[in-house]
């Protein structure tokens, strides 16, 4: 009860980054003609992820891994920096509806753990992601019956995220931003 307003940050950190990266990884049916030269043109011709199946070069590969990894990183940061700008927003209300229960707990400075998020995003996430989707294009055909390819994709997601969120701690705890108390 005391934590709530941590909690509620917290939820609103993942739920934010959730949204973010879900809507600009999804795949999405184009609204205009494809671009036919210039860097449009190149971008279109990028797997939708490393390990796509295609017959894609090197290069190709590389700057999808690139730019995926850019997309992790703006959007983990921005994601962080709204989730951390909620955080103290939610314990600078609750200070001011209740002045005799000040928070003793000190958040973090809101631009270096934004930061320090899209740096970990494009370093951690993006592999994974990159990962997953090389699993789940190799492995999930081989599954039988579409209920168990479903449990093995989920099993993997939901197990990719947890991974995630402890990766995290290691992290903002190496670059200073958490104690390990």
């Amino acid at each position: 009860k005391e934590q709530l307003d941590f909690v509620c940050a917290d939820l609103s950190i993942v739920i934010a980054a959730n949204i973010a990266l879900v809507t600009a990884l999804s795949p999405a049916a184009p609204i205009a003609a494809p671009a036919t030269a210039g860097i449009g043109a190149a971008l279109a011709k990028l797997p939708a992820f490393v390990a796509q199946s295609g017959s894609y070069t090197p290069a190709q590969r590389f700057a999808c891994g690139m730019l995926k990894g850019a997309q992790f990183a703006v959007l983990g940061t921005a994601a962080s920096a709204v989730g951390q700008g909620m955080a103290k927003g939610l314990i600078t209300l609750r200070e001011k509806l209740n002045p005799e229960h000040c928070s003793a707990v000190e958040l973090a400075p809101i631009v270096p753990t934004a930061l320090n998020f899209g740096a970990y995003m494009f370093v951690s996430s993006n592999p994974r992601y990159q990962i997953v989707n090389g699993l789940e294009q190799s492995l999930l055909p081989r599954i039988p019956g579409e209920l168990a390819q479903t449990a093995a994709s989920t099993a993997t997601r939901v197990y990719n995220n947890y991974l995630g969120g402890v990766t995290w701690i290691w992290w903002a705890r190496w670059m200073g931003l958490q104690s390990s108390d």
